[in-house]
């Protein structure tokens, strides 16, 4: 049986909570001090020949290298942006993932606020008697492991994002939205129920950063003071929506938290 567990998102008490503030850290000047230059020198009519030929030789030596380096810029070059090409597809997996699709009511670009319309959707869904953080590893990897085949047909369903969670006196619960399909395997493990989520309205804010607790508290404000400017009222307990996997960089992710409008 699930402890009770305190929602990250908790709306039981909007008419308290004020918009966050977060604030940023104060960057460092770096100051680079020239070195003082060297002691001059003179040099002697009888050494100026031997002094030229040198100089000349040198010359020939540095262009050689220079085309040399210049070779070997181009090739690492290459290979690093080869590397960039590759860590930007690793780190926006999410652009690659399908989504349901959903209809904007209203757009609040300086809140990152908006009132989506979202279809019925189908979901597998599991229900975790840990903490928050714990909650999320636990959860997704039963989901990911039916999805990846551990199933009646044994066969892979596709990765939709983003991947929900809430909470309630129950414990947490996290969600996997599935294709809109009539014949989707029933899965192997028992914790895991597949479940429709009717057609609703939501309001979203939308943030970047890491999805542990404390963070989605201090969005949660953001939403609350959100939905009191546009004079919005919540129905139920918000819920985190994650598009990325947590090997994205958490400046990249894209976080949202959702709460269904009476």
């Amino acid at each position: 049986m699930n402890l009770p567990a305190t929602p990250p998102v908790d709306f039981r008490n909007l008419a308290a909570l004020e918009p966050a503030r977060i604030e940023g850290d104060v960057s460092r000047a770096i100051v680079v001090r020239k070195k003082p230059g060297g002691k001059a020198f003179k040099v002697g009519t009888a050494g100026a020949l031997g002094l030229a030929t040198a100089t000349g030789v040198l010359a020939w030596r540095a262009a050689a290298m220079r085309r040399r380096t210049r070779n070997a810029e181009l090739l690492i070059a290459g290979a690093a942006g080869i590397g960039l090409i590759g860590l930007g597809l690793w780190q926006l997996q999410r652009l690659f993932a399908p989504q349901p699709k959903y209809d904007v009511e209203l757009r609040d670009a300086a809140r990152d606020f908006e009132v989506r319309i979202y279809p019925a959707l189908k979901t597998a869904a599991t229900e975790v008697d840990a903490t928050w953080d714990q909650a999320l590893d636990e959860g997704f990897g039963r989901l990911a492991r039916f999805i990846f085949g551990a199933n009646a047909n044994h066969t892979k369903l596709p990765m939709f994002a983003p991947v929900l969670g809430t909470g309630d006196k129950f414990g947490y619960r996290l969600s996997f939205v599935l294709p809109d399909q009539a014949d989707l395997p029933r899965p192997e493990d028992a914790r895991i129920q597949l479940r429709d989520i009717p057609a609703r309205k939501v309001g979203v804010v939308r943030f970047r950063g890491r999805y542990n607790a404390y963070n989605l508290a201090v969005h949660k404000k953001d939403l609350a003071h959100a939905l009191a400017v546009h004079h919005m009222k919540p129905r139920g307990e918000a819920v985190f929506a994650g598009y990325d996997p947590p090997s994205t960089l958490p400046l990249l992710r894209r976080n949202e938290l959702w709460v269904e409008l009476a």
